[in-house]
């Protein structure tokens, strides 16, 4: 089993939705194991880290740092969410 889908099970209910930039949601949990595996095909040394976790009745917003070497080019990238919900390069 991969580190998608650890991160699919732990962090997603089997109807758990994920919308990223305030695009349209990604919903259940293999739509979401789809799009975390694209992330890790660009950047096979991906490491996610949650930074901060709010929650409000039944709703989580987890903040991330996402780092790893690009696939193609090799360079180091290091993405962030903001408090926002914009990713940011930093």
């Amino acid at each position: 089993m991969g580190s998608e889908m650890c991160i699919r099970d732990r962090f997603y209910a089997p109807d758990g939705q994920i919308a990223i930039n305030k695009g349209d949601a990604i919903k259940g949990r293999d739509a979401i194991k789809e799009m975390v595996s694209g992330f890790y095909a660009e950047f096979p040394d991906l490491a996610v880290l949650c930074d901060e976790v709010r929650t409000s009745a039944d709703h989580a917003i987890f903040i991330w740092t996402l780092k790893g070497h690009h696939s193609e080019t090799k360079i180091m990238s290091k993405l962030a969410v903001g408090k926002n919900g914009n990713w940011m390069k930093i």
